[in-house]
């Protein structure tokens, strides 16, 4: 199955990529910027997601509910995402008759107000949001294994910032970011449609004139050496866990045979190593899985994405299950994977792949990862090509290259007053101990304020 695709460039410069889709009449795109999360000043964490969502609060003359009512008039939706790498807004609609719709859309880009009584409740919004999150174990341990993985690099922060940048943020800082990032020389638009002419575009987004973008090149990022250990300090009676590292980028040549071998590891449902030999026979935790990141692409760098293995567990059964966690890598290293493995994992792939091409918000973001990575547009037709050719030999040498115990970062989230960590692969590595009240900073003007809505 391959996409019906094509590119164009409007009259101002404007990237358009666009896929041919006949299924439905439907038109859906995303409007992407290539400024993320990642160029949020670092006194300002945060900002590329407040803008973004800023956006969504119409321009002069409209407010949010206004802006939702036209909207759904028309039968449109449009909602917005921050990435390290991008912002984007989405949008949706029928293909019929999208010209009203789209005007609303055209003023939402180029026309946004921008108001600080908007900001504001915006920062009350994420600031709540964060508060939330942090009564929850799983997103703790998400927030601040993340940190430490990518610590001090552009990247090594939660998209959303942290509560003591948010508060900082001024309208003049929102300004100015969408000024210097939201140009058409750093913006493009994939489109999804059945549409065969598309000059229409031009009507919408082919008047829009700016300067060029301002913003600063992403540094490359090097891995920190050795194994390091974050317990974070919560009264909980399941201890959650991370371990893993800063593995490869998405353009790397052994993505493929690395993303099989951790399908077998830890991705293949209950035949993965690690659910048969963690839940299924020691019953240390009811769900475990081990996850690949592609990584972050940027204009000048790819930042490669972390490896990560995911699970809770009792709090008086942490310390066996973690020592049984790394038994089972121990042994994926040392012996590798068997014919049978591979074939399942080809099955997996092979009926996969295609599967993700059936909707059109996968498409969407099939191509966006085309754009954004600097692959084919139909990149996964050689992605399923190389799997189908890989063998046994192949995938055991990535496994014994990419997997190490050495440098593995562990992160739990437990109840220190219960616990002490004793596992035999993690003695004698330094401990970092984080009470979860740190992470609340000085929020307490914030923690009572009603929240009237949920964040976007």
């Amino acid at each position: 199955m391959r996409l019906d695709t094509y590119e164009i460039t409007l009259n101002n410069g404007l990237k358009v990529y666009g896929v041919r889709k006949k299924d439905l009449p439907i038109l859906q795109m995303n409007f992407v910027t290539r400024c993320g999360a990642a160029y949020d000043p670092p006194e300002l964490l945060g900002l590329a997601s407040i803008t973004t969502d800023l956006l969504e609060d119409g321009p002069p003359g409209l407010n949010e509910i206004e802006v939702a009512k036209a909207l759904e008039m028309e039968g449109a939706l449009v909602s917005t995402n921050t990435s390290y790498s991008y912002s984007s807004v989405s949008f949706k609609s029928l293909s019929a008759d999208p010209d009203r719709a789209l005007e609303i859309l055209k003023r939402i880009l180029f026309e946004p107000a921008l108001r600080p009584s908007d900001l504001e409740r915006e920062k009350i919004l994420t600031i709540n949001g964060f508060l939330m999150d942090f009564s929850e174990p799983a997103k703790v341990a998400e927030y601040v294994f993340h940190q430490k993985l990518f610590n001090g690099h552009p990247v090594g922060h939660d998209v959303d910032g942290k509560i003591e940048t948010v508060k900082k943020i001024a309208p003049r800082d929102v300004r100015k970011f969408y000024k210097n990032c939201y140009t058409t020389d750093n913006s493009l638009l994939v489109v999804v449609s059945d549409f065969d002419d598309v000059d229409f575009l031009n009507k919408f987004f082919g008047e829009w004139k700016t300067k060029r973008a301002k913003k600063e090149e992403i540094p490359p990022f090097t891995p920190h050496e050795g194994s390091q250990v974050t317990l974070v300090d919560m009264p909980v009676s399941q201890s959650v866990i991370r371990m893993g590292y800063v593995g490869v980028d998405r353009k790397s040549p052994d993505f493929n045979a690395l993303r099989v071998a951790n399908y077998i590891l830890g991705e293949a449902g209950f035949s993965s190593r690690l659910l048969v030999e963690v839940r299924s026979k020691s019953g240390f935790s009811y769900s475990i899985n081990a996850l690949i990141d592609p990584g972050y692409p940027f204009e000048n760098v790819i930042i490669p994405g972390r490896f990560s293995i995911n699970f809770e567990t009792s709090v008086e059964t942490t310390n066996a299950a973690i020592d049984r966690t790394m038994e089972v890598l121990e042994e994926f290293i040392r012996n590798g994977i068997t014919e049978k493995e591979l074939k399942e994992a080809k099955q997996y792939y092979e009926g996969s792949l295609p599967r993700k091409l059936l909707s059109y918000t996968s498409v969407i973001a099939t191509r966006l990862h085309s754009v954004l990575f600097g692959l084919d547009p139909n990149y996964f037709l050689k992605d399923l090509e190389e799997i189908k050719n890989l063998t046994v030999e192949d995938v055991n040498r990535v496994i014994r290259e990419f997997y190490n115990l050495d440098r593995m970062n562990l992160l739990i989230v437990t109840d220190l007053s219960k616990f002490k960590l004793e596992s035999r692969y993690f003695k004698g590595v330094p401990q970092e101990i984080l009470p979860v009240s740190e992470l609340y900073g000085d929020s307490q003007e914030f923690a009572t304020t009603r929240i009237t809505g949920q964040k976007k």
